[in-house]
């Protein structure tokens, strides 16, 4: 490779400068540097020590290839290099004194070894050292079991031991390749990757001698098919010679003179298997050629024998380069190639197996005759290669496609632009998203909405989880209100795909509402594949914001149909969201099950950017109990598997939230400062404010904390954001600052416990504290000590259930202070504390500090004790989802009732006492068109009022005869309200009234489903309807008031 700038080697030599730098203190590593000849691995390993030759000595030594080295020869030349003064014969040995014996014994070796490690290992000892052995895949025996040694004793070291070779040669000496193997499980492994399109232009733009146009570039990419040696001298070429499109005639004839060798009889043989491609079936080849199979057999072990073919299996062949393969095709006369292309083609609809894609292939390089044959083909494979996720082939095909489809049939380049997208973006091609929109362009061009529709479906196929796109939100919208009115698959569909690109939002219910509401319709339609979409695509608003008890049965739905439809990327997702619901469930057991399907999955689709995730779900358990060694090995293993793929997610958000949580369990404040620093970079954003209020919360700077929950806004963002790490972070905020504004805006969503155990999802992979610790730092902030004790209990028995230690310690400690706020200052405090201290000291965390600090004021008498138990009441009533039910608890009473929108109205009110909320806010996308909807009551609903009245005038003569005014009030409030709902549902002449605006169908909803939630929670439990009855009030604002009730209840005084 020619010695400009290196271009396309930013991960691989990241990787080995991070290795020089963990070396230089005092952690030295084995790095190998794998891949084909001409890849570049020489040139990577020289920038390396280009970039490091001023902090650390450089030592080479390489493998002689021609043969006759001595033994030792590449450990030889590193020990000559050294100004270590030899002091052992051993060292001598293999420095090369031909006056030294030879190892006579293995023990003999193992001191031969043994003393070759510590010399270089006291080299380094003053100033760091880098090797770098090359072309390992040459060395000899004796040279390899030497690396393994050394490579085996570098832990404390400041040495680096690089070594590169070539792993198909090294496979063809056994013994040689069962060492570097060996080698290789204890070392890193860098495998340089082929270049990529981007890469040859920026080495042709690096270098005036090699400057092309960008179709040339392209055409080099092609044919020296990203090999970075062969791409640097076919640019030279074409700098000289233009960019024909063809091979340069100087690489095109030193091929041919390669295959001068090959004999006449064998060229019909190679030509055939030069039209077939890169590797070709032995089978295949005769049914092209008309030959005898043992005689094409025998033809082609001829052509391995000449270097021009390689075996791959028995009756499969591979072309030893691709510009072999291609020179000969270019050789072809016209005409007999295409007939070659077509004789392929139709040999290959004769297999069994039928491979599209290959089939479609050589029907368009037959000749325009096949051309409509072609293009039929060609979207059957790219449909194929879609749902084996084979991506990258497909987009190849269509784009082929669609470079000889007519400009004239805008429907048939409406359909290959769209898929084109389709498998673009779920390949993370960024370019898919302009092909969707380029799709979008043609729907708006034929005035087709479902068209229209399914281009903003496929542009949403692609998730950004942090941030909202707003031509993804706006396409979205503009098909929905293309679409005609009612239910329908595609409606469902975009307003499940909508909640979603609005996530995250300042307040997530919104969102959260479409999404549900989405699933609702796609449940009326009652078609399984638009179920399966759109929950799918729904749960993208939910997760994380709304509880696992509702996600975890919708993820386990998507699944079972994921596999009846054969969808094993959805499957591979929804196994990963199943471990999050289980973790924020406390259920360990269920995570460790879904990580192993998942895992069992990437190994079977082979996607190696998945394989991370499964290694930080690992460092989310470990990190929970307390195994924090264990948490760094699969924290770092994650780290190595997402950069081995160049995976920029995981250092950009994954990586980040989980240090900070990390830290934040652990107790380690030096963690949490660098986490200051990284989340001030942010600015203004608004989750980067809640961390920096979390974070100077902790490190004592209060008033820094204050100030980033400035005049109570911080609070309100949580509550609305609904993530409930958040909340857990706020609640120890408001604690801290002694904030009961604060704590009042969070306790009635926290005080529920749900989730168990808040999780940092995509973004952490980190379970934070429960919320039941939350909570009990929250009551302790309202002066409520006697709750504040119920949620620890209900902390406790939930941490010890799943050994989770750290949050056990922190659960204790602070426990502790709040019983010492309160004036206690018995034996229970100090066995609190004495018990936090156990685990820190057991499990290695960083709270001894807060401890003592504790234990100090445990000597100081409480002369006003900060926390009084007042009159603020809390919640008297509580809904909380369980599966297909709800639970209303209170008032020393709880139902359980069948789900029904009332009852998450109802839920909604409850859960923000004395607030006002629209009911477009309660609604979501329920009533997504602003036109008319149809009459006020249909048939059906006219027909249940009219039952219910009949109802309620007989329970109100039955109440007024046994003297309960307060069931005869109630039922009669009822009774007048469906009455009024009945005569305002009647128009003119008792005609129907149709229903225009949004907002005013919304109202008639809301107030029918929760009067209907109201009567079936007092038919179960009077005191909960009385209760509920009273506090609740319904119109175009709604509320939960249950001071309405208090203020009636003798003895209240108000606060």
């Amino acid at each position: 490779m020619a010695r400009g700038p290196l271009v396309g080697r930013d991960a691989e030599l990241r990787a080995l400068v991070e290795a020089a730098d963990d070396a230089r203190i005092g952690s030295g590593s084995c790095v190998l540097v794998v891949g084909e000849p001409g890849i570049g691995k020489s040139r990577l390993v020289e920038e390396l020590a280009r970039s490091i030759g001023t902090e650390m000595d450089v030592l080479w030594g390489r493998a002689w290839e021609a043969g006759g080295a001595p033994p030792y020869w590449p450990w030889t030349q590193v020990l000559r290099s050294l100004r270590e003064p030899v002091t052992t014969p051993y060292v001598a040995r293999v420095r090369g004194d031909l006056t030294v014996a030879a190892p006579a014994t293995a023990e003999d070796r193992f001191l031969t070894f043994d003393a070759v490690t510590r010399h270089v290992l006291n080299a380094a000892t003053d100033r760091p050292l880098a090797i770098v052995l090359e072309d390992l895949h040459a060395a000899d025996e004796p040279s390899l079991h030497l690396l393994a040694f050394i490579a085996s004793q570098l832990r404390g070291a400041k040495l680096l031991v690089v070594g590169t070779y070539r792993d198909v040669e090294a496979r063809v000496t056994p013994a040689a390749g069962a060492l570097l193997d060996r080698i290789a499980r204890d070392a890193r492994v860098i495998h340089p990757r082929r270049l990529g399109p981007a890469d040859v232009a920026a080495i042709a733009a690096s270098d005036s001698s090699l400057a092309v146009d960008a179709q040339a570039a392209a055409a080099v990419y092609e044919r020296s098919e990203g090999n970075p040696l062969f791409a640097v001298e076919l640019l030279r070429v074409f700098a000289r010679r233009g960019a024909t499109g063809q091979i340069p005639a100087s690489v095109r004839n030193a091929i041919r003179e390669h295959l001068r060798a090959v004999p006449a009889d064998l060229a019909p043989v190679l030509e055939a298997a030069a039209v077939m491609g890169r590797e070709v079936s032995a089978s295949t080849v005769a049914d092209v050629t008309r030959r005898p199979p043992q005689d094409v057999l025998g033809a082609l072990h001829s052509a391995v024998e000449l270097g021009v073919l390689v075996e791959r299996a028995a009756g499969r062949f591979a072309f030893a380069h691709g510009l072999i393969a291609e020179t000969l095709h270019a050789d072809i006369p016209t005409l007999l190639r295409r007939e070659l292309h077509l004789a392929v083609a139709d040999a290959l609809e004769r297999e069994p197996e039928r491979p599209l894609a290959e089939i479609a292939h050589h029907l368009l390089d037959a000749g325009a005759n096949h051309g409509a044959r072609a293009a039929e083909t060609a979207q059957q494979a790219a449909e194929l290669a879609r749902r084996q996720l084979a991506f990258e082939p497909a987009a190849a095909l269509i784009q082929r496609v669609l470079s000889i489809a007519p400009p004239s049939n805008q429907q048939a380049r409406y359909e290959l632009q769209r898929l084109l997208a389709e498998v673009l973006i779920l390949g993370g091609a960024e370019q898919g998203k302009e092909a969707a929109r380029e799709a979008a362009a043609i729907a708006r061009t034929l005035a087709s909405p479902e068209l229209l529709a399914r281009a903003a479906l496929t542009y949403g196929l692609g998730y950004s989880p942090g941030y909202t796109d707003p031509i993804l939100v706006n396409l979205l919208e503009e098909a929905l209100a293309a679409l005609p009115p009612g239910d329908s698959s595609l409606r469902a569909r975009l307003l499940a795909r909508l909640g979603g690109a609005l996530t995250p939002a300042a307040d997530a219910r919104p969102p959260m509402g479409i999404a549900r509401d989405a699933i609702e319709m796609a449940r009326r339609l009652g078609d399984e594949r638009t179920l399966l979409d759109v929950i799918y695509a729904a749960l993208s608003a939910l997760l994380p914001f709304a509880s696992p008890n509702e996600r975890r049965p919708l993820n386990e739905e998507v699944l079972a149909l994921a596999k009846r439809f054969d969808e094993p990327l959805i499957q591979l997702r929804s196994h990963h969201r199943l471990a999050f619901d289980h973790a924020e469930l406390a259920n360990l057991a269920g995570v460790e099950l879904h990580r192993t399907e998942y895992d069992a999955m990437v190994d079977r689709l082979r996607i190696p950017r998945a394989r991370w995730p499964s290694a930080m779900l690992r460092a989310l358990v470990a990190l929970l109990t307390g195994r924090f060694a264990d948490h760094a090995a699969h924290f770092e293993e994650a780290r190595a598997l997402a950069r081995d793929v160049g995976d920029t997610f995981f250092d950009l958000h994954a990586s980040a939230g989980h240090d900070f949580l990390a830290s934040r369990l652990k107790g380690d404040d030096a963690a949490l400062d660098r986490n200051r620093h990284r989340y001030e970079r942010f600015g203004g954003d608004e989750r980067a404010a809640d961390m920096m209020a979390t974070i100077h919360q902790r490190l004592g700077r209060l008033d820094e904390s204050r100030t980033s929950a400035a005049d109570g806004r911080f609070f309100e963002a949580v509550r609305l954001q609904q993530l409930p790490h958040l909340a857990t972070m706020a609640a120890e905020v408001a604690w801290e600052l002694g904030d009961r504004e604060g704590a009042s805006a969070l306790y009635s969503w926290v005080s529920t416990e749900d989730p168990p155990l808040p999780a940092l999802h995509n973004h952490g992979y980190a379970a934070d504290r429960p919320m039941a610790h939350a909570a009990m730092q929250l009551a302790a902030t309202l002066g409520n000590l006697a709750a504040a004790t119920r949620h620890y209990e209900s902390g406790v028995a939930l941490l010890t259930r799943i050994h989770a230690r750290p949050c056990e310690a922190w659960i204790h400690l602070d426990y502790a202070r709040i019983l010492i706020a309160s004036g206690e200052r018995g034996a229970e405090p100090r066995r609190l504390l004495a018990r936090a201290r156990e685990i820190n000291d057991a499990i290695g965390m960083m709270l001894e500090k807060r401890i003592r600090a504790a234990e100090s004021s445990l000597a100081t008498p409480a002369l006003t004790p900060p926390i009084i138990e007042d009159s603020t009441p809390t919640p008297s009533v509580q809904l909380r989802a369980d599966g297909d039910t709800w639970v209303v608890e209170g008032l020393g009473a709880g139902v359980r009732l069948k789900s029904s929108r009332g009852l998450e109205m109802l839920a909604k009110l409850i859960a923000e006492p004395n607030r006002e909320l629209h009911v477009l806010d309660l609604v979501g996308a329920e009533l997504v068109d602003a036109g008319d909807s149809g009459e006020v009551l249909d048939a059906e609903a006219k027909r249940a009022y009219k039952a219910r009245i009949v109802e309620l005038r007989e329970t109100l003569e039955e109440a007024e005869s046994w003297n309960n005014t307060a069931r005869a009030e109630r039922t009669r409030d009822e009774l007048e309200a469906l009455e009024a709902e009945l005569a305002r549902a009647a128009g003119l002449g008792g005609r129907d009234r149709r229903v225009g605006k949004a907002a005013e169908r919304a109202r008639i909803n809301v107030q029918r489903r929760i009067t209907d939630a109201l009567r079936r929670v007092g038919e179960a439990s009077e005191e909960l309807g009385r209760h509920l009855t009273a506090a609740v009030k319904t119109g175009t604002y709604c509320s939960y008031v249950p001071d309405r009730v208090l203020r009636q209840t003798p003895g209240y005084s108000g606060v």
